[in-house]
């Protein structure tokens, strides 16, 4: 690329030019880069007809938005809506009979209980994912794809089928969806921890390291921290439950998995919906 350029004064024109470029995609989105190359296009005619002088701007901007058109256009890509296919439904059974100790009149007895209960404020989803990362045009016509192979990537699930992208930000209060989880032990901000999260993007955002709730589900049926990590996030309008992807590893029953990420319900009605996202990397 260096030998492109013939004068320092030339190299100066491309670097303001691809400023100019990276603030109009990033404020206007795509419009703006058409809009661009369709100025430039009409100055670069006007110097083929001869009118004017050439505009070296014009014509470096040409060349440049060619050269970098694809890369711009593709810093706008954000997770897209994912097939789901349910599997089986299960619920623990923790019944167990009951102990017992007898009484007498007069006595005083120290008992200590142990008990289980089934929470009724979320519900856990695991499993694979499949798919792929394709280089295409707007009708879905692909030039060339590549499989996907869980390396890398987030599945987002949130109760809103129409979540804002390009506005979304790290949650890190962890009271969000209490309304939903109630205040009991198992709430939401028992259940995730402030400032906790890894590092990771989702579409153009960068999501900070320690700037949100986080947490990462059983391995085992024991607490971990270093794989299934859970992330909160919120496009100001609607929460969205993040897990960072693996790459089939062992998961809360020893099985292998891709995800697992719990998200909460309504304590007093049957069902919450929540629709399913997925960014592949």
């Amino acid at each position: 690329m260096c030998s492109f350029f013939t004068t320092p004064k030339l190299k100066q024109i491309f670097i303001k030019m691809r400023k100019k470029v990276f603030e109009y995609t990033k404020r206007y989105n795509r419009d703006a880069l058409n809009i661009l190359i369709f100025k430039s296009n009409q100055d670069e005619n006007k110097v083929k007809r001869g009118e004017g002088i050439v505009n070296k701007k014009s014509l470096l901007l040409v060349a440049f938005i060619i050269m970098l058109g694809a890369s711009a256009l593709a810093a706008f890509a954000e997770p897209q809506g994912a097939l789901v296919t349910l599997g089986v439904e299960e619920r623990g059974n923790v019944s167990q009979n009951p102990g017992n100790a007898t009484a007498a009149g007069g006595n005083i007895t120290n008992v200590n209980l142990t008990a289980t209960t089934i929470t009724e404020a979320w519900h856990g989803f695991y499993g694979h994912i499949d798919g792929n990362i394709t280089l295409e045009d707007s009708a879905g016509f692909r030039m060339y794809s590549w499989a996907f192979g869980a390396t890398g990537g987030e599945v987002f699930a949130s109760r809103s089928n129409g979540v804002t992208w390009g506005t979304i930000v790290a949650e890190n209060d962890c009271n969000t969806d209490q309304a939903l989880t109630g205040t009991g032990s198992d709430r939401t901000n028992l259940t995730f921890t402030a400032s906790s999260n890894s590092a990771f993007t989702v579409g153009t955002a960068n999501i900070a390291a320690n700037s949100a709730c986080a947490t990462n589900t059983y391995v085992n049926s024991t607490a971990q921290a270093v794989t299934f990590e859970e992330v909160i996030l919120d496009d100001t309008a609607n929460i969205v439950y993040t897990g960072l992807l693996e790459n089939n590893a062992q998961g809360f029953d020893n099985g292998n998995y891709d995800f697992q990420i719990i998200v909460p319900d309504n304590r007093t009605s049957v069902v919450e919906t929540y629709f399913f996202y997925a960014e592949l990397s």
